[in-house]
């Protein structure tokens, strides 16, 4: 259901993509701004173009949508030129002038907000995105012949900081960001992201060194949306909870230290706690059949071609899975 009601979302109107997903039965009838945000932040089957065209529409209930969605990307501890560079590979950016600073403007405030950096306002912080797309344009498209140098950059930005100039180092900073790695948008081409790809927005750590996977303030409290929201099972059942452990799977088996390794099982036992709390029994059995394979138990002692496997009791990884695969039976099955 959720398939069919995306490939409709897809190729209807923005005004009316919101009924589709309704008579489909994703979204109450009722829906609240936060209930649609989080469907389109779950759903990489969506159009990303029409994604982009609905939360730039001007009503209030639209402006509360993008609020909410803009707010679900999780800005924290990201510079401005990263936090941009997630939030534009999350949609495709409409090309009207008005629908471009309705979403700028909002990306400034939950940027600003969850790292203010330098700048005094969230303004500061709008006109910096704006330039910063202008930049990215002008360096890395194949029509312009003359490229902005640093001294223009420079520039063109001065006293955007409420009536101040930024420091020359942070400037420099988001020139080389954007000069040595092309902020690319969406085009006509990848109008949809493949489910690998949406998880890696989720997932791609925001600086160099940091773990894969960001820390998980509690086991105990889930994503706000996903509590505030009266999303179906279905969503949970076909979208969110297979690709997540999934995601958690390959960071598990990947990880070669202890700290990565907590939070990828921390994210397991989320997933654990959602399904049970949604009475999902099959995707339950799906989790705990999942680490009972990264625990080993599930092999024999050699693996293909006679290569035995590293004892379970010096196997950190297995004996961390087949913990977290009794601690999920006895908690939630």
């Amino acid at each position: 259901r959720v398939h069919e009601a995306a490939a409709k979302f897809n190729a209807t109107k923005p005004e009316k993509a919101l009924r589709v997903l309704q008579g489909a039965g994703l979204l109450p009838e009722a829906v609240e701004p936060q209930e649609a945000a989080a469907f389109f932040h779950l759903t990489p089957q969506l159009d990303k173009a029409v994604l982009g065209d609905f939360l730039s529409q001007p009503s209030e209930f639209h402006r509360a949508v993008l609020g909410f969605f803009v707010a679900s990307l999780d800005f924290n501890g990201l510079p401005l030129h990263a936090a941009l560079r997630k939030f534009l590979q999350s949609f495709r950016l409409p090309g009207e002038a008005q629908k471009i600073d309705r979403i700028l403007e909002a990306f400034a405030n939950a940027q600003h907000a969850a790292d203010p950096g330098p700048f005094v306002n969230a303004d500061g912080a709008y006109t910096m995105a704006f330039s910063t797309i202008m930049l990215n344009t002008d360096l890395h498209s194949t029509q312009v012949t003359k490229k902005m140098t640093f001294a223009e950059f420079v520039r063109n930005n001065t006293t955007i900081n409420a009536g101040e100039d930024l420091p020359a180092e942070y400037l420099k900073e988001i020139y080389d960001a954007i000069a040595h790695d092309e902020i690319r948008m969406l085009d006509k081409e990848e109008r949809t992201l493949s489910s690998a790809a949406w998880r890696h927005l989720g997932v791609a750590s925001p600086k160099e060194g940091e773990p894969l996977l960001h820390a998980v303030r509690s086991t105990d409290t889930l994503h706000p949306l996903l509590l505030s929201s009266t999303l179906r099972a279905e969503v949970l059942t076909d979208v969110c909870l297979p690709a997540t452990i999934e995601a958690l799977s390959a960071i598990v088996q990947a990880a070669d230290d202890k700290a990565t390794l907590s939070h990828a099982f921390d994210g397991f036992a989320l997933c654990s706690r959602l399904a049970a709390s949604h009475s999902l029994h099959a995707q339950l059995d799906s989790l705990i059949y999942q680490l009972a394979s990264l625990s080993t138990l599930l092999r024999p002692a050699t693996a293909g071609g006679g290569a035995a496997l590293p004892p379970f009791r010096s196997h950190l990884r297995a004996r961390r899975a087949a913990r977290a695969a009794c601690r999920v039976a006895r908690e939630d099955g």
